[in-house]
């Protein structure tokens, strides 16, 4: 009987043994999801006195707008977004927008359509300005 016991044990082993090689095929792994996040506008202005500047964004889905360190507003049809921010406004980070996809981040784009001054709300010639969007 405890023959009969081990023989069955070493046979149980070997089919273990057998079952844990390299050639086991594994379950695909499924693709990740899209996953949103925040885009930052970032404006390149050639003046000193700018009091506001209107910025325009276009992509594929634009959840929603914040400026950074401005007052202003902001509208957002869903993919295209126009907004306003107003202060003492310098180059660097001027607004952030949400992205369902931050994959697709290539496909927004964002320019600036007007500039005014500080002191006199005179329209600014926009060369020179530039809005940017990175990741």
């Amino acid at each position: 009987m405890i023959r009969c016991f081990g023989a069955a044990l070493i046979a149980s082993a070997a089919v273990l043994l057998g079952a844990c090689s390299s050639d086991v095929a594994t379950a695909p792994t499924t693709p990740a999801g899209p996953t949103g996040g925040w885009l930052t506008i970032q404006l390149t202005t050639p003046s000193s006195n700018d009091g506001a500047v209107q910025v325009a964004v276009t992509g594929p889905v634009i959840d929603s707008i914040k400026l950074v360190g401005y007052d202003g507003f902001n509208t957002n049809t869903g993919t295209e977004a126009d907004f306003v921010a107003t202060g003492s406004i310098i180059s660097g980070d001027l607004a952030r927008i949400y992205v369902p996809d931050l994959n697709q981040s290539g496909a927004y784009h964002s320019s600036v359509t007007a500039a005014a001054a500080r002191d006199s709300y005179a329209l600014q010639a926009l060369d020179g300005y530039r809005a940017v969007l990175v990741r």
